[in-house]
């Protein structure tokens, strides 16, 4: 199943992206897929980039319903509701995420960088210095050092 995933990753990335989706969908559908949610995930991914917003909110659900722990499609999915002014709902889901993951630096980064946009700069404060806790000398911990500078008292 993962060279089904990386096949239709390569098509898509070659420009069939049709293809690439009806491999991703049958890899999905295939009953000895042992991660579906990675096939979920994908095809999320593959309507994002196309802009097809409520596919890939649809697909990033899906790819959640079968694996809460899987973080990557919170991610997206708060990255394809923002592209539709929600806001609000990218928030929730980013909080869902971080239940399932309260140790995960990039989720409670993004987590920060919602709240902070919808305003509530004490929760985006909290999770900004969550994020440096856990990550302190990587990356995402860098960055929520960086979003805390930044963030009005």
């Amino acid at each position: 199943v993962d060279a089904r995933n990386d096949l239709a990753y390569a098509l898509i990335m070659s420009g069939d992206r049709e293809s690439g989706k009806k491999e991703l969908l049958s890899a999905f559908g295939d009953a000895m897929n042992p991660a579906p949610e990675i096939s979920a995930y994908n095809l999320g991914r593959a309507y994002l980039e196309e802009s097809n917003y409520e596919e890939a909110v649809n697909w990033f659900h899906t790819s959640i319903s079968r694996n809460k722990g899987y973080t990557a499609p919170y991610l997206l999915l708060a990255e394809a509701l923002a592209a539709t002014n929600r806001m609000e709902q990218a928030v929730l889901e980013l909080e869902k995420g971080a239940k399932e993951a309260p140790a995960d630096a990039e989720l409670l980064l993004a987590l920060g960088r919602a709240y902070a946009k919808v305003g509530k700069k004490v929760e985006a404060r909290a999770r900004f210095e969550e994020a440096a806790k856990v990550d302190p000398s990587g990356p995402f911990g860098k960055a929520a050092g960086e979003q805390l500078q930044s963030l009005p008292r």
